[in-house]
């Protein structure tokens, strides 16, 4: 199934008939009458921000002149914010909303963007503390502690940073306090996937094979009520068993792959998100005679307790390649894997084992590790960071770093840059959170890194071979098979670029 560019549902049938299902879901123009319009023609002069805001603090009062707030608020199936007010009846309708739930790009005091929505305090500690300004040193001081469960007004948010942006709440009499997002849920996930979906523009499979594309990592924020199909060209085949799908094909060429992300409604279908991806098939071939250095975490080079890692399955199914390294890991495979290291500890780290640390120029230096350790010269980097530094903003600046330097030693050198994939549940972050911290991750790393093939540049789509929630050994660890997988994508690339 897919939508055309009139808005039409197009249906497949297994024998190749298609059929048009019409219209789905159904836009509203955003100058569509509503009750924040009507108020602007009866003399309303402030912004729909000011508005919803004021709607907080009684800015409309019930027949008897009581001052009304708000109780509740949601994105209905047309995707228009909706306010419930606190006497239960009145319904206002504040018009479409973006689809990233900001109400406006305008950054306002603290770094922080407006919003609309009612979150839920998910903090399994006695209480949480609300403070006069989003720091909890220094001015900051605490206004008043909650418990879990207490709903509140959330009315901005700041940029997603190093995982801990606060949230700006309003309380009815007006108050403004802060604390910190990873400790809230929506109150409603009516709009869960209308931030889109994670995926490259285009994938590369080796003829012959497969590629799985696990549906939680392209949309990590979806619940039971989003759905996605995809329909490849002629000769690409596409197989979907409990959200897990599988891209093949037989013969070597270029294929488009149509992905749409939708949700049912009561009438027709909300179209989400809808991406088309071009897929290369390479003809099968084997990487042989070529070095690769694996630069990483305990992911490279597994501490006690760990069962796998990913080494072990990227020598197991690519033999003609030497790993380089002046690690050995567990599994008996060269690299320079360091348990618990992010890829600021390998720009930044002088003290311990960092064999790139230049101490004259007090940077990562790979000139400088080469002409100490000649014999672990590569033809590829694969560079395997990002876990432990949380989803950070600073991790891509660190790696393009780290791809920099390579390439001022040898830029024919190929480094491919894995991305990360979403974790899941955690006891640290709300769940939501994590998925949109994931996603912004992603963005971060696709606005670095992809389209610089032509500079020996690769970034892997090797997230979307892996299932949260089955393919986790611990909360950063995979286990055997999920490390199978991934190998499986490493190697498809590595044997498109190098295999004979």
């Amino acid at each position: 199934m897919r939508i055309d560019e009139n808005g039409h549902l197009l249906v497949t049938l297994t024998d190749g008939t298609q059929i048009d299902a019409g219209t789905v879901g159904g836009s509203v123009a955003p100058t569509e009458a509503n009750d924040f319009t009507k108020a602007q023609s009866e003399g309303y002069a402030g912004t729909l921000t000011e508005w919803l805001r004021e709607l907080q603090t009684g800015l409309m009062q019930d027949a008897d002149g009581n001052k009304l707030s708000v109780k509740d608020c949601y994105v209905n199936e047309k995707g228009h914010l909706t306010v419930l007010l606190s006497d239960g009846t009145t319904t206002l309708d504040a018009g479409m909303i973006p689809e990233d739930g900001y109400l406006s790009d305008a950054v306002e005091q603290y770094n922080m963007r407006p919003r609309f929505e009612i979150v839920t305090l998910n903090w399994e500690n006695p209480a949480l503390n609300l403070r006069s300004t989003p720091e909890i040193n220094g001015t900051s001081n605490i206004l008043r502690s909650y418990s879990a469960g207490k709903e509140f007004l959330c009315i901005g948010r700041g940029e997603v940073t190093e995982g801990d942006e606060f949230n700006m709440l309003l309380l009815p009499d007006g108050q403004i306090g802060y604390a910190k997002s990873k400790f809230f849920e929506p109150k409603h996930i009516t709009v869960t996937g209308a931030e889109g979906m994670n995926l490259p523009e285009k994938l590369t499979l080796l003829a012959g094979k497969s590629m799985r594309l696990v549906g939680t990592e392209i949309v990590p924020w979806g619940d039971a009520s989003c759905f996605l199909a995809m329909v490849g060209d002629d000769g690409l085949t596409v197989t979907e068993e409990n959200g897990i799908f599988t891209l093949s094909a037989e013969n070597a060429g270029t294929y488009t792959l149509d992905v749409t992300l939708y949700r049912p409604m009561t009438v027709g279908i909300l179209f989400l998100d809808t991406k088309q991806i071009t897929v290369t098939v390479a003809a099968e071939k084997t990487p042989t005679g070529k070095k690769g250095l694996l630069i990483g975490d305990s992911r490279i080079a597994p501490g006690v307790g760990i069962p796998a890692s990913l080494p072990k399955e990227l020598a197991t199914l690519a033999p003609g390649v030497e790993w380089l390294g002046t690690q050995t890991n567990a599994d008996g495979v060269k690299c320079e894997g360091y348990g618990g290291w992010s890829a600021g500890n390998f720009v930044s780290k002088k003290e311990g084992k960092n064999p790139f640390w230049n101490p004259t120029t007090e940077r990562f230096d790979f000139a400088y590790y080469i002409s100490n350790h000649p014999e672990c010269r590569p033809d590829f980097v694969i560079l395997n960071l990002g876990a432990n530094d949380g989803y950070s903003a600073r991790s891509t600046e660190y790696l393009n770093a780290i791809v920099a330097s390579i390439h001022a030693y040898d830029s024919n050198i190929a480094v491919l840059v894995l991305t990360e994939y979403y974790r899941g549940r955690t006891a640290v972050y709300a769940d939501n959170v994590v998925a949109r911290e994931s996603a912004a991750y992603f963005e971060r790393l696709s606005t670095v890194f992809d389209g610089r093939e032509a500079e020996k540049v690769w970034l892997l789509p090797n997230y979307l071979s892996v299932d949260p929630t089955s393919d986790f050994a611990d909360a950063v660890h995979l286990t055997s098979d999920g490390y199978g997988y991934e190998a499986e994508v490493i190697v498809t690339y590595l044997t498109d670029l190098f295999g004979t």
